[in-house]
């Protein structure tokens, strides 16, 4: 009945309206709400493992954009009997997200909001965040996971691996982006090649990356070039690796 305010430290804050809160339904819910709480940084090592999906999402004109992220947080609402609950349509709350150190710098005035969507697995733009601070400070109209990021264009980037007699390799092909992005954007990204040797995906429009080529994840590296950065979609030359030896005694 009275809203409220609830923290995690220094890293989020969300501030309720009085009369706010509602069932699944869209019935009102009178009573005490539990509020689960994660403040993701995205300077952490394993950011791609504790948040959904990648930071892929749709923007306001419905464009597909790579997004460069200065905080996120999830949040879900719980009532007494464990009910899940929402904020009543027509209300918001107010958020509060910490801006890692690392992004202080390059942090903009405004930002948009993006919401994530578990239907299509993108993020969508809802709203805008101003800085205050070394905090983000925007309004939410419902609860799932929120993104604080600047979008960016994606290029489509494809290419072949063979080894030197022609055959092709089957294995890992993995990008770590170089230069001022890095601060500000996952730092690496990878993809399999297919029976034919070769790989494809969206990349950040205007990036330059260190492409190093392996077995698996955990191998050497068999090929390294820093490529980049690309306007527009690209192909790039056949990379052509030498051939291992792999035999092992074992006893």
């Amino acid at each position: 009945n009275t809203g409220g305010k609830v923290a995690l430290g220094n890293k989020m804050t969300i501030t309720f309206e009085a009369n706010s809160i509602v069932t699944e339904a869209g019935n009102a819910y009178n009573g005490i709400v539990k509020v689960a709480m994660k403040y993701l940084n995205p300077r952490e090592s394993n950011i791609a493992s504790i948040m959904p999906r990648a930071l892929a999402g749709i923007d306001t004109n419905n464009q597909l954009k790579a997004l460069i992220s200065y905080g996120m947080i999830g949040v879900e609402l719980e009532g007494n009997n464990g009910q899940k609950l929402q904020i009543k349509q027509g209300s918001t709350a107010s958020i509060s997200v910490l801006i890692p150190e690392s992004l202080q710098l390059s942090a903009p005035k405004n930002i948009p909001l993006w919401s994530f969507n578990y239907d299509t697995g993108l993020w969508k733009e809802e709203g805008v965040a101003q800085l205050d601070g070394e905090n983000y400070v925007g309004k939410v109209s419902h609860f799932s996971f929120w993104n604080c990021d600047v979008p960016n264009d994606f290029i489509r980037l494809k290419g072949k691996v063979v080894y030197a007699d022609g055959s092709p390799f089957q294995g890992v092909v993995k990008l770590t982006i170089l230069g001022s992005n890095t601060s500000s954007i996952f730092p690496y990204a990878f993809t399999y090649t297919n029976i034919d040797g070769e790989f494809e995906g969206r990349v950040p429009r205007n990036t330059k990356f260190l492409m190093q080529v392996n077995e698996h994840n955990c191998s050497e590296v068999l090929y390294e070039s820093e490529i980049g950065p690309f306007d527009n979609d690209v192909t790039l030359s056949t990379i052509t690796i030498k051939q291992n030896n792999f035999n092992l005694i074992v006893t």
